[in-house]
């Protein structure tokens, strides 16, 4: 067992050297946080010490270290998920950043107004917004903010991945951002 474990640590410790580079640079792309991709890369490696006797030589070493990357990253998003989660009732105290993630407003021109969402005015350029997004954007972007859908459930519904719907929703933040500050900003 002790031959073992040394020759496994002697594996990991050639993929450490060989992959970490490469590991890191998809995870700072994924994430945009140093010290986070930094902690994934991290976990990656630990999880392939522990489950190293289910490498199936059939696929690279760097091809299953990316595999675990992946699983670490989309499951870290799903926290980060469930930690966010918004609805439109909070809409009128919330904006985006240049990340197209809701964030607090400071210092904005949005007006101070708690019932933005009952203003016509508002409600006419956001549905106007809403509706210049593809149909797909539109349909997710409905499903998950207006009727509060589960992510799984839109995905299911729309028969589409789960990687791809939080390409759309984070595109579709973008570009609703670019059309209120556009039309809204402009006209309040």
């Amino acid at each position: 067992m002790e031959v073992i474990q040394a020759n496994n640590k002697k594996v990991l410790t050639e993929w450490v050297n060989s992959y970490s580079d490469d590991l890191y640079n998809w995870a700072y792309h994924k994430l945009n946080k140093r010290e986070t991709a930094k902690d994934m890369v991290q976990e990656t490696f630990l999880t392939a010490f522990n489950q190293i006797n289910t490498f199936k030589e059939n696929a690279s070493p760097k091809t299953w270290l990316m595999a675990i990357l992946k699983n670490k990253v989309f499951q870290f998003y799903r926290t980060q998920y469930k930690l966010k989660t918004v609805s439109l009732s909070q809409f009128d105290n919330l904006t985006f950043n240049e990340k197209g993630n809701w964030i607090e407003k400071k210092n904005s021109n949005w007006n101070d107004d708690k019932n933005i969402l009952d203003n016509e005015d508002f409600n006419c350029v956001f549905n106007s917004c809403i509706d210049d997004l593809p149909n797909t954007w539109k349909l997710i972007v409905k499903s998950k903010y207006i009727e509060n859908k589960k992510s799984i459930d839109i995905c299911k519904d729309l028969e589409i991945s789960e990687t791809n719907y939080w390409q759309i929703i984070h595109r579709s933040k973008l570009k609703l951002r670019h059309c209120l500050n556009a039309n809204w900003f402009k006209s309040a």
